[in-house]
Formats: structure tokens, sequence, C-alpha cells
């Protein structure tokens, strides 16, 4: 735009000296030099007399590279559970733009970093896009971010496996793959420190690990948008073992520490008895920890008759290499005289007891630690459900320290028979030491001499007191181990 008084020429430049006079004109088109930046046009005005004007001149910024910049939704995170997320603008040169759900937009605002933004309804895939505009008018290339919107909770269906035992679990399906949590909280926003650790695959059934408490659980599934979906209550009831329960119950004469693999009972007044229908036992004690060389799980009880089934002997002969498994008095045990005898074993029990091996080392003192090491140099080669007490069995039933040398009068514990002589299946000694080879046996002794352990042949005949160990998925009912009041067991 151009504007001179009594001027009929003009000469315009892109420089300070200009030499093309053209004719004077309000307006003209013109070029400016290469490349961006500040630009300045020159003019002079000449009238008819020739007479010519100051130079005059104006700037300009020549600006035609356009905006760069990008847009991320949420800190670019994969998915969302709300409509509403928050744009994160970045843009250089811009200082306008213009933000849609669809690839037009026409809405121009001030630029700025951060905008709240509603996406369209409905779960799924979610594209914004954005343009930048700077104050030369140019107008970025369209940029823009995805996000899956993902609003519906995960639905949850459980129920209760294994209930009412000592193990109760958990069933359920999700809809959704995610991570779960188990807890007994219903609520989304007061969990109880629930951590979300397990996989759950969706429409797949899941069993969780066993609970260790009675309660009401709830599963809680967390979907990959964060979304948390709880099952309705889940009431478990978790029954204890019968060993675990004289773990926790510890009645009079339990011993708070296991000796030999088994938490026992100690000293003479013991409330440890059991009735299994109208047939009375005792416990020995409880298996403390998993025996893979016995078979034995933690949890097992031993048991012993508190009253002894009359005299065997071991075996018909004091001499010889005969092994417990080979023995008479072994077989007889697990004979219908014994395993099959309702007076002994009552009919109900004779499933629930467990089949396993047993210790037969030979043993050489009557020292608790040193009988237990002993003991166990040798197992028997079979299984069996019937055996007899250890001498161990006997030492520790004394109240007082394990190393106790019982070969006297001061082991009296609830384990000693009022009268009689009763086998344990300890053998004594085999070898120089030993008089009557293998079955030379230890037996517990009470008579007028007293009570003490003492060895005798295998042939005598002595009392027996079957010894056996339960499954360990029988029941605490009642009772308080008394002998008047037993347990009662299932």
């Amino acid at each position: 735009t151009l504007s001179a008084t009594g001027a009929n020429k003009m000469c315009i430049s892109n420089t300070t000296s200009c030499s093309y006079w053209e004719t004077y004109a309000t307006q003209k088109e013109w070029t400016l030099t290469d490349g961006d930046g500040e630009k300045t046009v020159y003019v002079r005005y000449k009238d008819e007399a020739g007479n010519i004007s100051s130079r005059k001149n104006d700037k300009i910024i020549l600006d035609t590279t356009k905006p760069t910049g990008s847009i991320k939704i949420n800190d670019d995170k994969e998915y969302t559970t709300s409509k509403t997320v928050t744009l994160t603008l970045s843009a250089t040169g811009a200082n306008k733009m213009c933000i849609s759900n669809t690839t037009s937009c026409s809405d121009w605002e001030t630029y700025a970093t951060q905008k709240e933004w509603t996406l369209t309804d409905g779960d799924g895939e979610k594209t914004v896009y954005v343009r930048y505009k700077d104050e030369a008018g140019n107008i970025s290339s369209r940029k823009n971010d995805k996000i899956i919107l993902d609003a519906t909770k995960p639905t949850v269906i459980a129920s209760a496996v294994n209930n009412n035992t000592d193990t109760p679990k958990i069933k359920f399906t999700s809809n959704e793959t995610g991570e779960y949590c188990i807890n007994t909280s219903s609520s989304r926003t007061n969990m109880k420190n629930c951590v979300f650790s397990g996989d759950a695959t969706a429409d797949t059934a899941k069993t969780t690990s066993s609970v260790t408490e009675t309660n009401t659980y709830y599963v809680h599934v967390k979907d990959a948008a964060g979304n948390i979906g709880i099952s309705k209550g889940v009431n478990l009831t978790r029954r204890l073992v019968f060993g675990e329960y004289l773990i926790n119950k510890k009645t009079t004469g339990w011993k708070t520490s296991p000796t030999n693999g088994l938490y026992r009972y100690a000293g003479t007044n013991a409330n440890n008895y059991v009735k299994l229908d109208s047939i009375l036992y005792r416990v020995v004690g409880v298996v403390s920890e998993n025996d893979n060389d016995l078979g034995l799980e933690k949890y097992q009880v031993k048991l012993i008759k508190a009253a002894d089934i009359g005299k065997q002997k071991i075996h018909k002969i004091s001499y010889g290499n005969v092994s417990w498994d080979e023995s008479e008095l072994s077989k007889y045990l697990q004979s219908s005289s014994v395993l099959g005898n309702t007076n002994i074993i009552p009919s109900s029990w004779k499933s629930k007891i467990d089949s396993v091996k047993w210790y037969t080392g030979n043993v050489t003192t009557y020292i608790g630690t040193k009988t237990i090491s002993q003991e166990k140099t040798k197992i028997t080669s079979t299984s069996s459900k019937i055996a007899l007490m250890y001498l161990s069995d006997v030492n520790l039933a004394y109240i007082n320290s394990v190393d106790t040398d019982c070969n006297g009068y001061s082991c009296n514990s609830w384990l000693w028979p009022s009268s009689g002589n009763v086998w344990t299946m300890t053998s004594y000694g085999v070898g120089e030491d030993a008089d009557d080879g293998l079955f030379s046996m230890y037996y517990m002794r009470s008579n007028s001499y007293g009570q003490n352990t003492y060895f005798g042949r295998s042939s005598s005949e002595l009392l027996i007191y079957p010894t056996f160990y339960l499954l360990k998925t029988v029941y605490y009912t009642s009772g308080s181990g008394t002998s008047t009041d037993p347990f009662i067991i299932e």
C-alpha cells in the first residue's frame, strides 16, 4: 500500500538502492527476498519536475514454516476408565490449536500445554486429533493419539470349594482377563490391603489357594483398564483337622516344641484321651512336619490304645535275623485279630488309619537323643497300619529332659502302664553286645521292682498296645481330652 502527494513515479526495491522508476500507484504486488525472517521494502517517489522524495521503508517478518507438535492422552496410557481425559499438548511456533474427536476441526483456541477433554460415548478405542497454527497463519499437519475407553467393571461369579474342611477354597470365573485378589471386604475403596497378584483368564474357572480362617470372602478382579469387579460374598468355614486343633488347643500335658517329628503329651496327667466310637485311645503326638521317609503328613495324629489287647510274642524264636516286617507280631497286628477286630479298631475307623513306614533301627542306649538317632537308622521295607510305640515315645512322654536315662525308676508318665510288661517295637542291638540277635526287644516294666525300661527275648509273651497314625483329614468335633470327656473326632 503506497501513498504519496504530488508524485507521478515511484521506485520500489528490496535494497536501499533503486533504479527502476514506474508509474505511481497506491497498491502493488511485491516479491520479498528468499528465506524466512525480517524483510525490508524501500520506496522513493518523484514528481513531474523530477523532484525525488527521501527513501521510505517498511518491515515485515516472512514466516512460511508450519508449526510442529504432538499430543498425548493421559500420559500415553493404554486405557482409561473415564470419558474425561487429560491431553498433554506440545508445539513449536504455535499460538492456536484446534482439537477434535474427528478428523475435521474448526474451533480454534489459544494454545495451551494441557487441556481436559471429553471422549465420545461408549467403550472402545478413541482417537483425539489436534492441529496447531502460528501467528502467520501456518497450520500444522494433523496429529493424534489413541486410548481405549473401558468403563465397564468385570463380572465375577464365585462359589465355595472344599468348604467345611481344613482347605476351603474359592472357585470363580470372570468375563474379563486381569489380576485378582481375595479378601474380606466388599468395598472398592477399603480393600484391606488386597494385593492384586494372581492372574485370571476370561471365562476360565480358577480355584484359589485355601484360606486360613473362617470368614466371608470376596473375589476382586481388576481388568487392564483398572476397573474392579467384585463377586458376591462366599462364606467359607475352615474346619480344623484334629492335629491342628490339638496344636492350637494345648490341653494339659501338651509340649509346645516338637521332638522327634511330633508335638507330644508328657507327664503323668495328660488330657489326651480320644474315643473312636466306644473305644478309648490316647494321643502320643501330632506330626510337626511332612516326613517323606515314613510317608507322614503334617498334622497327622499318632494314637495308642488306652488299654492293652492281651499278650503276644514278637516272634516264636529269639534268635535269627528276622525283620519287623517278617515278625509274627507285625503280621498279627495287620490281621483280622487286630486291624479287622471291631472291638479294637471300629469298622468305621479302619479306612481312616494311614499305612506308613516305621523306624526299626537297633538301639543300645536308654538316653533319649541317642535312642532317637539310633531308631532312625533303619526303616521298614513295607508300609503297614498298625505297629507299637517306640522306646523314644516312652522317653519323650517323661516331663523332664529328653536325655534322662529311663532305665530306672524316674521316668513315670501317662504312657507307662499301671502294671505288667509292655512291648515296644525298638530292638536292642545286633552283634557282639546282643544276647538275642535282632529281636531282643525293649519293653516297659511295671512290677514290684518299680517302673523302668528293659530288653527281653522276642519269644516272651508281653502286653500289646496297638499304635497307629490317623489320616490327616480327621476332624475335631467335641471333648476336652479327659478320660471322662474324651476328644470326639470324625
